[in-house]
């Protein structure tokens, strides 16, 4: 069992580096504002009081389609977390655009919970809105590549019909 507790702590230690990464990435693209989106606290404020358990950051994906009734959502593993992390680090910094409040389908919103720190990300037609406190910071996800794979990390929790539906939306790469 205590092998158990140091995989949590190696990939507590892997998330809390790539949070503290995407952080400081954030931080540099937005001009060196006081920004600092899912900012890291040390191991310490996330063990117990046994001191072996550590609590990850929780990425819950919501498939924004409906209106009026409740849209589908998911949470992503430990693991999609840090890969949707990764994925967000690589996206280019780009000029505020207005996203599109129309009928049926949206994007997504991804709601990050790390400790007592919350953030919104909203992905919708090629844009990333990452929301913090007052704070919006935005990015181009040119190709669609953090949409379509947010819609691929929901397969098993979605309607077959419906992601064939969202599937035909978000445009494949050339």
């Amino acid at each position: 069992m205590r092998c158990h507790h140091k995989i949590k702590a190696a990939a507590y230690i892997v998330v809390s580096a790539l949070l503290f990464r995407w952080a400081l990435l954030a931080l540099n693209a937005s001009s060196c504002s006081l920004f600092t989106p899912l900012s890291v606290s040390t191991a310490d404020t996330y063990a117990t009081e046994g001191g072996d358990k550590f609590m990850s950051p929780r990425f819950e994906v919501e498939l924004d389609i409906f209106s009026g009734n409740p849209n589908p959502s998911w949470i992503l593993s430990d693991t999609e977390g840090v890969l949707f992390l990764k994925r967000l680090a690589k996206l280019r910094k780009t000029s505020a655009k207005e996203l599109s409040t129309n009928l049926g389908y949206l994007g997504f919103i991804v709601r990050v919970t790390n400790g007592t720190e919350k953030s919104l990300v909203r992905i919708q037609n090629g844009m990333v809105l990452l929301s913090q406190d007052d704070t919006n910071v935005y990015y181009s996800d040119e190709n669609r590549e953090l949409e379509r794979w947010l819609l691929n990390s929901g397969k098993s929790s979605l309607n077959s019909d419906l992601f064939k539906i969202v599937d035909i939306k978000i445009p494949r790469n050339p």
